[in-house]
């Protein structure tokens, strides 16, 4: 059956609006709205490694009432005057700028990518045949134009090989894998041809075709290949279209940089790396991180007459040394070698790079692309998050102690009560302030790392190490969330990364017991109760401040829409690949926050 390309996309346009759903308003907050596209995205791009296993409707309903609280504590927050407070000016602003650059890379990028019918054709046979190729590496241009002179004259690939004392063993490339004029060259070879030298990072190549391998194929086979042979066309013409720009956008513009204050840095951050390194025992394969309270200290040691000085001297608005260092708290540092100069090179690299999304932030805000609904979306969406985190932060570490005579109550109701289900669980746990260690973590288990092994390495609970990374037997109703979670999984599992106030967490649940037992003396267990009530203390405390807010603001939502909605329970850790470089988690990381709820549907408030 011969299928054209035009008929396959047709087919998938037809598919597509068969299935498209109208966004409309799922839930109210207050002020701020929450559609039903916002709840989808939310929903299937949350990032999580452990998906909670149950009932579908009740996962929706968790992550929605959490939402709803998130934009309650957001309006609060704002309404305090918590958007002004320096840390927002200061790390939201660089995630801010961020969508206004990938604003002005759709327009200057995204907007011009046109893909032909021609072009998906010759795609899609490029996709369907695959080429079997050998080569010759040199690591200079004089030794492999020797070699291309010599196959020029007769000799034969084998007959080099030889000479070299070495035997090549034929590659396979499929489409794609290879930048555009290099695929260009061998799909054009014929067998046995070979191409000119070929420069790449790796060094010089000389290619020769042994064959090209045409497979068969259906119209599903057609059908399934397009989005692919697409999505290459669009990266590659994403490439260039960038590199034009860029190049057209940057001429002229000269931006200086203070050395003096550069080379200071530099050697803090490498100090403090090479510090780490031998502390922890941290391999060369390992990355080294700058932590937050490392920038914050690099600060105090600079002073605030140093922190106001020109760093980076754009003719308008100067970046100060402050202004760039708070950028790595947003955007975070870390390198495997931290001798001086590789910490110099790289900090050298950053700092181009500033320079470089400043300038186009700059003409992104000059002509108004801020104001874009979905930038302004985007933005509000994340503004929120950052504030409720503040927000909640603030208000829970505003309950600070307990009194002996609520401790030795809640000992006595411990006593008391027969709770059957009640379990202690064991855990290892990383907790961090970069998603990026958590990516990056993830990705070495997934290819069989020792989880213990990277947790202790990395985790800010230093007290955990001595305990061979684990926590050691706790109530599940300790440590928030995490012992919540914890107590819903099975052991060997693993969870996260949860956002908590401390940091995003990823654990591994290593054990779980019943602790129905004989309780221990008071004078043995006050110590650990007072840390344990004190989350409880917390917990309702905010709970019913929760349920304030949302008597104050107005809580509505479409319980019908909710239920109907067609979602997709994806287990995934996704990011959006922002334009002009730079990624953040596809959505915001919500805090699970469902207690609120319940309580406050039927009038009822939590007793301390």
């Amino acid at each position: 059956m011969k299928v054209t390309i035009k008929a396959v996309l047709i087919l998938f346009l037809f598919a597509y609006a068969a299935f498209a759903q109208q966004d409309t308003v799922l839930a109210k907050a207050g002020t701020q709205n929450i559609t039903t596209q916002q709840f989808r995205e939310r929903y299937e791009l949350t990032p999580q490694v452990y998906p909670k296993e149950g009932n579908s409707y009740s996962k929706r309903q968790d992550l929605l009432y959490s939402i709803i609280a998130e934009k309650l504590w957001a309006q609060n927050a704002e309404r305090l005057g918590f958007d002004t407070t320096e840390i927002m000016k200061t790390t939201f602003h660089a995630l801010e700028d961020m969508f206004v650059r990938d604003a002005l890379y759709k327009i200057e990028v995204t907007d011009k990518i046109k893909v032909t019918d021609k072009e998906l054709a010759d795609g899609l046979k490029r996709h369907f045949t695959d080429l079997e190729l050998r080569s010759i590496k040199a690591e200079d241009s004089s030794k492999i134009f020797n070699y291309y002179g010599l196959l020029k004259k007769g000799i034969s690939f084998d007959s080099l090989a030889w000479l070299e004392h070495r035997k090549e063993t034929p590659v396979e490339i499929k489409y794609g894998e290879m930048i555009k004029p290099v695929e260009d060259t061998l799909y054009d070879l014929k067998k046995n041809q070979f191409t000119a030298p070929i420069r790449s990072t790796a060094g010089w190549f000389i290619f020769e075709l042994k064959y090209k391998k045409r497979s068969s194929y259906t119209s599903q086979d057609i059908g399934s290949a397009l989005k692919d042979v697409e999505r290459t066309i669009e990266d590659r013409k994403a490439i260039r279209l960038t590199e034009e720009y860029l190049k057209h956008f940057l001429t002229g513009k000269e931006v200086k940089a203070n050395s003096n204050i550069f080379w200071s840095i530099s050697n803090k951050i490498s100090n403090i790396l090479a510090e780490r390194k031998i502390k922890y025992s941290i391999p060369d394969t390992v990355s080294v991180y700058l932590k937050s309270k490392d920038v914050l200290n690099i600060e105090n040691e600079l002073g605030p007459d140093t922190l106001r000085m020109t760093f980076i001297d754009f003719k308008e608005k100067p970046f100060t040394v402050q202004d760039f260092l708070r950028y790595f708290i947003f955007e975070g540092f870390f390198s495997n070698q931290v001798d001086a100069d590789t910490v110099a090179a790289k900090l050298n690299s950053r700092v181009r790079e500033i320079i470089q999304n400043e300038l186009l932030a700059r003409e992104g805000y000059r002509r108004g692309l801020e104001n874009l609904p979905g930038v302004k979306a985007d933005i509000q969406m994340w503004k929120d998050n950052y504030l409720a985190q503040l927000f909640k932060d603030k208000m829970i570490d505003s309950i600070h102690t307990v009194s002996g005579s609520e401790v030795y109550n809640y000992y006595q109701k411990l006593k008391d009560e027969k709770d059957p289900d009640k379990i202690e669980v064991n855990i290892i746990e990383l907790l961090t302030d970069s998603l990026n260690v958590i990516d990056s973590v993830l990705n070495q288990v997934k290819h069989g790392a020792d989880f213990r092994k990277l947790a202790m390495l990395h985790t800010k609970r230093k007290w955990t190490i001595p305990k061979n990374g684990e926590f050691g037997y706790f109530p599940s109703t300790m440590y928030g969330e995490i012992g919540k979670k914890a107590a819903e999984m099975k052991v060997g599992q693993m969870y996260g990364p949860l956002k908590t106030p401390n940091g995003y967490s990823l654990f591994k649940l290593i054990g779980k017991k019943d602790t129905q037992k004989p309780i221990a003396p008071f004078d043995e267990l006050k110590g650990a109760l007072e840390k344990e009530y004190l989350g409880i203390k917390r917990s309702k405390y905010f709970i019913n401040y929760t349920i304030g807010l949302a008597d104050k603001y107005g809580v509505s939502i479409n319980e019908n829409l909710l239920s109907s909605l067609k979602l997709e329970d994806f287990n995934m850790y996704t990011y959006r690949y922002m334009g002009f470089g730079g990624r953040i988690t596809a959505v915001p990381i919500t805090l699970p926050f469902v207690e609120w709820y319940k309580p406050w549907s039927e009038g009822k408030k939590i007793v301390p």
